[in-house]
């Protein structure tokens, strides 16, 4: 009897007694970055730091492979009832929350998924120098990469063989639009010689000398549409 009062004594206090939940925060270093965070079903982090007087950055950023978006948020207080600032987006492009503080403490930063895939990202606290420093740091991996792909692009057109154009239509050239090494060979009209198509491929108008207007080597432009029409050369 007397174990039954003592149960149901700890029942009604702690329905009286308010509750406080504490959540466990990782420690984060200014100037540094958590890395390979993984964070599933909607669910939030939480981080403190210790910074001095100044501006400051959180940068959250995760893999566009995993295609998060996050809200981000900046608290002087553990229960998030300060917030200094927050912002939203997507991981990849790297979600950023800009906060200045006017003396030295302790900050509690606040990571929730809202949307994408669950996966991984990683979390890191800058001041102006080192924002500058990471953000470089990642133009530098995505420049080369755009600089490789737009070279290789104009490598392998360069390289692709022109389709020679069956039956359609002959007719002059400009020298402009005849490849040179043909140019050298003789000064003779015939070398000015061009075919292409009857029709335009893009607009499907009949093309003739006159509604074509060279743009380069073997290639014409449509006058109509603006659609490209390319040419093969061919001696008479």
């Amino acid at each position: 009897m007397r174990g039954y009062r003592l149960i149901l004594g700890l029942i009604v206090v702690a329905l009286i007694v308010p509750t406080t939940l504490v959540t466990a925060q990782n420690t984060l270093t200014p100037n540094s970055s958590i890395e390979n965070v993984s964070l599933f079903g909607n669910g939030n982090a939480f981080y403190s730091v210790d910074l001095e007087t100044g501006d400051w950055t959180v940068l959250v950023i995760s893999d566009a492979f995993w295609g998060m978006q996050f809200r981000v948020e900046v608290s002087l207080d553990s229960d998030m009832s300060t917030i200094l600032n927050e912002a939203q987006g997507a991981g990849n492009q790297g979600v950023s929350v800009n906060f200045n503080l006017d003396s030295d403490r302790l900050v509690h930063i606040r990571v929730t998924e809202i949307g994408g895939q669950s996966g991984f990202y990683s979390v890191g606290v800058y001041d102006g120098l080192n924002l500058f420093i990471v953000s470089l740091g990642i133009w530098l991996i995505v420049i080369p990469v755009l600089v490789i792909l737009f070279v290789g692009g104009i490598i392998c057109a360069k390289k692709a063989p022109r389709t020679p154009v069956v039956g359609g239509i002959q007719i002059m050239a400009p020298d402009y639009a005849i490849p040179e090494r043909y140019l050298r060979e003789t000064e003779s009209t015939q070398f000015r010689t061009v075919r292409v198509s009857e029709k335009c491929p893009t607009c499907g108008a009949s093309l003739s000398q006159d509604n074509l207007d060279w743009t380069g080597s073997l290639e014409a432009e449509c006058v109509y549409c603006k659609g490209v029409v390319r040419a093969t050369f061919e001696k008479i």
